[in-house]
Parts: structure tokens; sequence; C-alpha cells
């Protein structure tokens, strides 16, 4: 039987260096015919002192604006990206782009698992064992729980 790779979940937190980790997934997507989902999370932080001067209504309202920009960022930079390297052949690949919100390991979790992911590439920032142990590390936190394999790109080297 062959080992096949048919949906990639790429994961970006949209830091600089994510261009050279999309990079790795459209490259595995090409190298196996495989669909690439991009997604990123925004991580929700309720912050009381704005229930003091904003309505629920607003701040849906901002919650929503925030989305359609990180959105559009995305898209924006996947444009580039793939206008930079038309050898990608990135709109080849491309399945979808999703802007989520919640617990991004949890999410990215989740989403590999309602799209059949067969593996997931993300960005790691290298941190220590112990800076985990008291921070905790989304890549981490996915390696450890993932049903399927995980890429991991350094980004800090």
């Amino acid at each position: 039987m062959a080992y096949t790779i048919s949906t990639i979940l790429y994961a970006s937190e949209l830091e600089p260096r994510g261009p050279e980790i999309f990079r790795h997934a459209v490259g595995i997507a090409r190298q196996f015919g495989a669909r690439l989902h991009v997604i990123t999370v925004c991580t929700t932080r309720d912050q009381p002192f704005l229930h003091d001067y904003l309505s629920n209504a607003d701040l849906d309202r901002l919650h929503d604006d925030d989305f359609r920009r990180l959105g559009a960022m995305l898209q924006q930079r996947i444009d580039e990206l793939g206008a930079a390297y038309p050898d990608l052949h990135v709109a080849d690949v491309l399945a979808g782009i999703e802007v989520l919100k919640g617990n991004a390991a949890q999410a990215i979790l989740d989403t590999a698992k309602r799209i059949g992911a067969d593996m997931i590439v993300l960005g790691s920032h290298g941190h220590s064992a112990f800076s985990e142990l008291l921070s905790g590390s989304v890549a981490h936190a996915v390696t450890v729980h993932a049903e399927v394999p995980v890429l991991l790109v350094p980004i800090n080297h």
C-alpha cells in the first residue's frame, strides 16, 4: 500500500517567517497532489473593562471586524507569496482559508479532524522544555495530541 497524503492543514500565526512555513506546506501538497487548508486562530481575550464602554452588539462588531481583517491579511499574504513564487502554483493546491477563534491548539486539532487532514504543518518557536512547561506551546500541544503527523518548521533559526 502506497503512502499518501491528500489533505494538509497549515496553521499560521501570521508571523514574519510565515511565508517560509507556507512554502513547505505548499511544496508537500504539490509533491503528494494534496489539498491545502490554511487557518489562523484568533485567541479571544475577554477584556471586562470594554463592557463598561461598549454594548454587546458593538463588541460583536469589533470581533467580526477583527476576523475579517485577519482573513483579508492572510489572503493577501498568500496572494503575495503566490505572485513572488509563481512556480509554487499555490492556487492549484489551496482548498480554503479560515479564521477561527478560541484556543489555538484545540482549534487546530479540531480542524484537522473536521477536514480529515493527513498532516498538520505549523511553525515552532523552539522554546525550551522549561519554557513550554511554564507558558505552554501551541506546537507542543498539537504535536502531543494530534492523530496525524505534524511537521514543525523552525521559525527562530
